[in-house]
């Protein structure tokens, strides 16, 4: 591959279906003691999804500012709202109908719903204290991305590259140190750690890759020694044997930081190699391209496969396969008529900030 990196990479998409399963593994564990580990550490599927999104993001802006001179934080915001934002409102109207309306969970997780429901709303869930457990519990992960990327847009957008590089390293320095015990001066309350280390790591560490891979140098070495397609399979396996056999418990600590930085490379290897066997059987890449709905809906699918089958090993199945065969729907449907529209909305705002100055001339 030669020339700058381009904003779509197909191995990627077998990443995030890979990324997706592991998801769905340790939302329905198998009850398997050989899976233990890999049930527990299949959470770190997530992390991916950072890394890559990270990644993308952020080589998407450098094309954008190598063919502009400049980052459209309009046209970007519009994508995003347009991209995610009918979706996840319609999921989360879906579980208020079904708590409120069907009394579909206990009386506890309704009163827990009802009391996160504007963190829902208003994509902060990931900074309270219970925003992991609960119905809807997957929005924090959705809201550090849409944080993220509200913060880092605006950065791109006003900083230079050298400045942006400086505050992610000295942010991401920052949190390493707090939870591994290097900053013992400096102790806050649970609550406070959640605001202040909102954001994460794998997200920071996708965003330099992109800068990284934007370096001439660093993208052909990376070429030459690295990107295999069976080197990029022999990876991908070695990441998902590394889930399976050394448990991570924490995020932020030096295994999981170790492990991210292998994530980001395994992401490097992926994205600039040929076609990987493992990495393109179409249905992993199916699931891939329709991931981000399957993760706002798969804990119904999950929760109502139980009230019918006892067997986790059936209902992860299904769950997969619903999924596939539903979002696959929801997607063709929905998802892309609403990414067609955030174009013709920006197009309609173009248009309308092209002609506003033609009409101030003529008054």
């Amino acid at each position: 591959m030669k020339g700058k990196p381009k904003p779509y990479f197909n191995n990627l998409d077998g990443l995030r279906g890979i990324a997706m399963i592991l998801v769905v593994l340790h939302h329905c564990p198998l009850g398997f003691d050989v899976l233990d580990i890999l049930t527990r550490n299949a959470r770190f599927g997530v992390d991916l999804f950072f890394i890559i999104s990270g990644f993308l993001i952020c080589t998407l802006f450098l094309h954008e500012q190598k063919k502009t001179g400049a980052v459209d934080l309009p046209r970007f915001f519009v994508r995003r709202i347009t991209r995610l934002f009918p979706l996840y409102y319609l999921a989360l109207g879906l579980y208020c109908v079904l708590i409120f309306g069907f009394e579909l969970f206990n009386a506890d997780n309704r009163e827990l719903f009802a009391q996160k429901l504007p963190s829902y709303i208003l994509y902060y869930s990931n900074m309270l204290t219970v925003g992991a457990i609960g119905p809807f519990f997957f929005a924090w992960s959705l809201a550090v991305e849409e944080q993220f990327y509200t913060i880092f847009g605006t950065m791109i957008w006003a900083l230079k590259r050298t400045k942006i590089l400086v505050v992610l390293t000295v942010a991401l320095l920052m949190k390493i140190a707090y939870y591994n015990g290097l900053m013992p001066g400096l102790k806050m309350s649970y609550q406070w750690e959640l605001i202040v280390f909102s954001y994460r790591e794998p997200i920071i560490l996708g965003v330099m890759l992109a800068y990284a891979m934007y370096n001439t140098r660093i993208r052909e070495f990376f070429q030459r020694y690295l990107c295999h397609p069976w080197l990029c399979t022999a990876l991908t396996v070695l990441w998902v044997a590394i889930l399976a056999i050394h448990r991570m418990d924490h995020r932020s600590l030096w295994s999981a930081q170790i492990f991210y930085v292998f994530s980001t490379l395994l992401i490097a290897c992926a994205a600039f190699s040929a076609p990987a066997p493992l990495l393109r059987v179409r249905p992993i890449m199916h699931l891939g391209t329709i991931c981000y709905g399957i993760y706002l809906f798969h804990m119904l699918y999950i929760n109502t496969l139980f009230k019918i089958f006892d067997s986790p090993v059936l209902v992860f199945t299904l769950t997969i396969a619903i999924g596939y065969v539903v979002n696959s729907i929801i997607y063709h449907y929905f998802e892309k008529p609403m990414m067609f529209r955030g174009r013709h909305i920006y197009r309609a705002m173009q248009a309308r900030r092209a002609v506003a100055p033609s009409k101030v001339k003529r008054d």
